[in-house]
């Protein structure tokens, strides 16, 4: 991917369609957030999507879409959840309902690790859009 695609994606966020997603609850609201920031994400890189909303072909479809692995991460990160042990219990315990396709978290790892690239075209234009007056962020991603 290239720097011209981070270029289409932060004019792309800026877009009416977008407008409804840029308010996030501040209030750890771990489903709403990841709710908005999965329609961001999938609207942002639908180019790069197939049908099942999966960026590679799999032999056997994963029970969390690519998409929304790409949405957990970068909602665990926006809300400050930075321990996976904390995110992966306080969706077993808290959100077991709302997740009911949770993988395994070695598995969340692997697949996360594979999408960094798509995980990285989206996390720098949604901080913007969460913290406006920010202009400069940390993000974190596992080579």
């Amino acid at each position: 991917m290239k720097k011209e695609s981070g270029i289409k994606l932060c004019t792309l966020l800026k877009n009416s369609k977008l407008r409804k997603y840029s308010t996030f609850s501040y209030m750890h609201n771990l489903k709403t957030n990841f709710d908005k920031i999965r329609e961001i994400s999938k609207l942002a890189l639908s180019e790069y999507l197939l049908p099942n909303v999966n960026f590679f072909v799999c032999r056997h479809l994963p029970k969390l879409s690519d998409i929304e692995v790409v949405a957990l991460s970068i909602t665990s990160e926006a809300l400050g959840i930075d321990s996976e042990n904390l995110l992966f219990s306080k969706l077993k315990s808290e959100y077991s309902r709302e997740f009911p396709n949770l993988t395994d978290r070695s598995n969340y790892n692997r697949r996360r690790k594979k999408l960094q690239d798509y995980i990285a075209l989206v996390a720098q234009p949604i901080s913007k859009m969460i913290s406006p007056d920010n202009n400069q962020f940390i993000i974190d991603l596992i080579k």
